[in-house]
Parts: structure tokens; sequence; C-alpha cells
């Protein structure tokens, strides 16, 4: 891939990341049963939803629920760029 057309569309990546990060953010987290329920009891309804999927054929889901629902919005929004940045760098080191 020629490096050029990496550097032209790392800024507009970093844009997307980023707005659609503050928009994701500024919502409130829909709860499944359509009632105003505080996050934490809207987290444990979805969580007990992954948990009930048979481990059989969601053998990665239930391998991975406590990193599913870990970590905050920063924690998550610095995995998220840091997985992008060494993507981009994994170009420069061809």
């Amino acid at each position: 891939m020629d490096l050029d057309r990496i550097a032209a569309y790392a800024g507009e990546l970093g844009g997307l990341y980023l707005g659609a990060s503050a928009y994701e953010e500024g919502l409130a987290l829909p709860s499944p049963t359509g009632e105003d329920l505080p996050p934490d009891e809207i987290l444990a309804m979805f969580r007990g939803y992954y948990e009930s999927l048979p481990a059989d054929r969601f053998p990665n889901v239930h391998a991975t629920l406590d990193e599913l629902f870990s970590g905050g919005p920063d924690e998550r929004f610095e995995l998220g760029l840091d997985v992008i940045i060494r993507g981009l760098a994994s170009y420069i080191q061809r």
C-alpha cells in the first residue's frame, strides 16, 4: 500500500474515531426494557444475556465476558486509539 495514501487517510480515520467516540459518550445507555434504569443495572442485563448464550456455540463470548464488561470509556478510548496508531505504524515498519 502506498504510504502517501495511508498518511492522507490517517487524518480522516483519526477524526472519525474521535467524532464517533464523542458521539457515543454523549448518548444514554439504552435500556433493553425501555425503562429508565441506572447504567449498572443495564450492563448487568446485557451481561446476563451474553451469559445465557450456549457456551458450545459461543465459546469466545464466554471466554471474554469479563473483558467485554470491563474498563470505562477512557480506558476503552485509549485502547482503540492505541490499536489505530499501532496499525498505522505497521505500514511504516514494512
